[in-house]
């Protein structure tokens, strides 16, 4: 059953009132929540209180103790509705004590920190709740369930599209955001030449675990090493250099990249290939 805003109040007070008692799951149904919203409008009528209001009461009767100590709530309360087996008969039977002379007399002076405190803690359980959401992993996604389904004999170009789609997935695994990625970026870091976008680290490739990048190979005569000249420039690469396996995405952007620059006059296919040849490439 769901409740939400434009449900009547009664509902979102039984709804209130399940949650204020720790979301038990034998209470977890229509018939109960059903039953618990006629019996609490009644309730509210008795207090002579609107939904805004009345609510804060449901949460103030089941809020217990904190584990710091701070009572914002009437722990007492809380702790029998919890033990009763009919929460709401006993929350009935002790109504009129409960609201008149407990929450009218005391319990309104702790209301502004109630409040203050519920509305950190919601704020809290969202930042959890989409940390969690941002975090969790991709469902599985199956080219043959998209197109077959749960047909028993599916057309064979259904079955030859799935195949197809499934094979281009392995041959380009990071077609898609990488986690945490936004869309827009995705894109925009698709379309951008190989050489500007060297920051993005991608999942899929091997990298040299050196964070100063790899020199020119040392000039050897007769199986010694010879002093580089102090006067000539020692050459660092980073960039292309920092892969030590690339994946086949990578690897089709980068002579892209490459025919690119052919186009404009550069010698790019000698640099690449010698580059490549350093390197695994799978």
């Amino acid at each position: 059953m769901v409740i939400g805003k434009d449900s009547s109040d009664g509902l979102k007070l039984a709804r209130v009132f399940w949650i204020g008692l720790g979301r038990p799951p034998k209470f977890d149904g229509e018939n109960f929540m059903v039953n618990w919203s006629t019996r609490l409008e009644t309730l509210m009528r008795k207090a002579g209180m609107a939904y805004d209001d009345f609510k804060w009461f449901i949460i103030w009767s089941t809020r217990r103790r904190d584990e710091d100590g701070g009572n914002y709530g009437n722990n007492y309360s809380a702790e029998f509705l919890r033990i009763a087996h009919d929460p709401m008969h006993s929350l009935e039977k002790n109504f009129q004590r409960m609201f008149f002379n407990i929450f009218v007399e005391e319990g309104y002076k702790k209301l502004p920190y109630l409040k203050d405190k519920h509305q950190r803690e919601q704020e809290m359980l969202q930042y959890k709740q989409q940390l969690a959401r941002q975090n969790a992993p991709a469902p599985a996604w199956s080219w043959h369930e998209a197109y077959c389904g749960s047909m028993k004999t599916p057309p064979a170009w259904k079955v030859e599209a799935a195949r197809y789609f499934t094979v281009l997935d392995a041959r380009f695994p990071m077609l898609e955001p990488a986690p945490g990625e936004e869309m827009d970026d995705f894109v925009d870091r698709m379309f951008l030449p190989f050489s500007d976008n060297r920051d993005w680290k991608c999942s899929q490739c091997t990298y040299n675990p050196s964070r100063t990048g790899i020199r020119n190979a040392p000039e050897m005569v007769d199986g010694k090493e010879v002093e580089p000249d102090p006067m000539e420039e020692v050459v660092v690469y980073y960039g292309y250099e920092e892969r030590l396996k690339w994946c086949a995405d990578c690897y089709e952007d980068l002579l892209m990249t490459a025919s690119e620059e052919l186009e404009s006059g550069w010698d790019a296919e000698a640099t690449v290939s010698d580059m490549l040849t350093a390197w695994d490439y799978h």
